[in-house]
């Protein structure tokens, strides 16, 4: 790790944001076993250069070849593990604007950024589809994707995620919220439902949660 940031720091060229995107194109052909492990390394040593005045310039021009790098990885043509796009997406602060640019590489108007947001809503669909719920989730709330409804973080509380369908949860507001707070009481969660009632002020909603949870 500290010779990737040693390196990066070295200035390569064009330079080390757009260096990593570029290497990230090449990773997978190390195989499985070792290409997650070095994007990992390569993405994580970038977070000491955003402070850098250098890097910049830089960090801004290649925030849109992420952004395709991004769409390429929905679109399997290159194949990095989930957790590896939510950690570009993460790095390189992707928004709604460097997927449209991506997209449509243009002058960008209101009409470019809905067809952004309704081509990873799309995204977020096949995911659901396949059962790719922790990205379906991310893309929803990294976007703001109004996506996922009432059924779905059922879904997701019957399979156990129940964090996701808490992150579901509150990015769609405090109907979901309580949503997931009863099928808590209901699952006899106390301890969850109580922290969800806490942190959200549900407690005109649910005025007994937490006295059944301090007599559990």
């Amino acid at each position: 790790m500290q010779l990737v940031k040693v390196a990066l720091h070295n200035g390569p060229q064009p330079g080390p944001f757009t260096y990593v995107v570029q290497c990230m194109y090449i990773v997978p052909l190390l195989g499985k076993t070792y290409s997650e492990g070095f994007s990992h390394m390569l993405t994580s040593s970038l977070k000491h250069l955003k402070s850098v005045e250098s890097a910049q310039k830089d960090f801004l021009e290649a925030k849109h070849l992420a952004a395709q790098l991004v769409l390429d990885i929905l679109d399997s043509i290159v194949p990095h593990e989930n957790r590896i796009l939510v950690k570009l997406l993460e790095t390189f602060e992707i928004e709604l604007r460097d997927m449209a640019r991506a997209l449509y590489d243009s002058e960008l108007d209101d009409g470019d950024l809905m067809k952004a947001r309704e081509h990873l809503r799309q995204q977020v669909k096949r995911c659901m589809e396949s059962e790719s719920n922790a990205l379906a989730v991310t893309l929803i709330t990294h976007f703001s994707i109004q996506c996922c409804d009432e059924s779905f973080i059922i879904k997701l509380i019957k399979n156990n995620q129940l964090e996701i369908a808490e992150q579901c949860a509150i990015f769609m507001g405090k109907e979901m919220i309580s949503l997931v707070v009863q099928k808590y009481l209901d699952m006899k969660m106390l301890k969850s439902a109580n922290k969800l009632v806490k942190e959200h002020e549900l407690t005109e909603e649910f005025p007994d949660v937490s006295y059944l949870y301090k007599e559990r």
